[in-house]
């Protein structure tokens, strides 16, 4: 396996090259992302590297300049050693969320493989936040695997009983119980690992993300605050998108920590995660039903029987209208439909 191929580079992204690179340049995956540089990761190396101002400035969105995960062109620029991305590649899946304050998508990560969502123990598990990582994960195209941590502060019958809660929010989704510290419940989590496949851990500050981080690593690759004991809040300890290649050939993200997510049109995604919904849904008298005020709706008449949980059917309306909404902004014709 090559340097690059150990980078997560295969056929989709060398499908896309037609043409020979410009003298000097060479193909880097983007390993860290700050303000106003990225480093990158290529076959020579690691190396300091700047959006040029063609790609910036021709750029539709921030979304569509480079994130931690992307593979770009990037080519010669000082003595000393810094490069200029020219180019990124199409992504084959990323994860997004509408950014907090704007209007605009915020890639978090891309051409990842599996998101390790993060929810710890020391507190009651955020179904309705777990529901919005489950389908921004859906909705990029990446597999979603719920890793329970902190699992010595609750009792095994407890941890049993959580997981079952967890799991309930959508049957098809992996839902794993570790205590990283004691290794419990680690090699459940590398299943889902390995040579080659780019992973990310999401969740909340203080979930434990950076503690598995470096118990999978088997080494200290980030530093771990104590979560405060008034209020089960942790403070970010990371502070940026990092990748690193793990002694197995994992290529695995660290986020920094977020507590409230709004998928970036999370439509594609909610059939998946509200898969009970989606099912009764195929019943109701119209096909474009929306589960709101149509007559002859069979997921309402479920709500109202108990079969679906309330709260459920609620983050579920929420989310499609949320999606809708982002369409309708996107798109004035859409809006002056409505």
């Amino acid at each position: 396996m090559s340097a690059l191929q150990s980078l997560g580079w295969g056929a989709f992204f060398q499908s896309q090259i037609t043409e020979p690179l410009p003298a000097g340049a060479e193909v880097a995956r983007v390993i860290e992302e700050q303000k106003r540089y990225h480093f990158v990761a290529t076959e020579r190396g690691s190396l300091l590297a700047r959006i040029n101002g063609k790609l910036r400035h021709g750029a539709g969105s921030r979304a569509h300049l480079p994130s931690v995960g992307d593979f770009v062109i990037v080519e010669p620029r000082h003595d000393d050693g810094t490069a200029t991305i020219t180019y990124v590649f199409e992504r084959r899946s990323k994860l997004s969320r509408k950014e907090p304050g704007t209007e605009d998508e915020q890639v978090l990560c891309a051409n990842v493989d599996v998101a390790l969502v993060v929810q710890g123990l020391d507190g009651q598990p955020n179904l309705r936040r777990l529901e919005r990582f489950l389908a921004t994960a859906a909705r990029g195209n990446v597999k979603a695997v719920v890793v329970l941590t902190k699992t010595d502060l609750r009792t095994p019958q407890e941890v049993v009983e959580l997981k079952q809660q967890v799991q309930g929010i959508s049957a098809a989704t992996p839902v794993l119980a570790v205590n990283a510290p004691n290794a419990l419940g680690l090699d459940d989590v590398r299943t889902h690992l390995g040579a080659g496949v780019s992973a990310v851990v999401v969740g909340p500050s203080g979930a434990g993300k950076s503690t598995l981080v470096n118990h999978l690593a088997g080494e200290d690759l980030r530093a771990v605050s104590q979560v405060r004991q008034w209020d089960n809040k942790g403070r970010h300890t990371t502070t940026a998108r990092t990748l690193f290649t793990l002694a197995d050939g994992t290529l695995l993200i660290d986020t920094p920590g977020i507590r409230e997510i709004e998928p970036w049109d999370a439509a594609p995604g909610l059939d998946e995660v509200f898969d009970d919904i989606k099912r009764l849904s195929d019943e109701c008298r119209f096909r474009d039903c929306t589960h709101q005020k149509e007559p002859g709706c069979v997921v309402r008449a479920a709500v109202d029987a108990g079969t679906i949980p309330r709260d459920r059917y609620e983050a579920f309306s929420k989310l499609q209208n949320e999606a809708r909404l982002q369409r309708e902004k996107q798109s004035p014709w859409l809006k002056q439909r409505r």
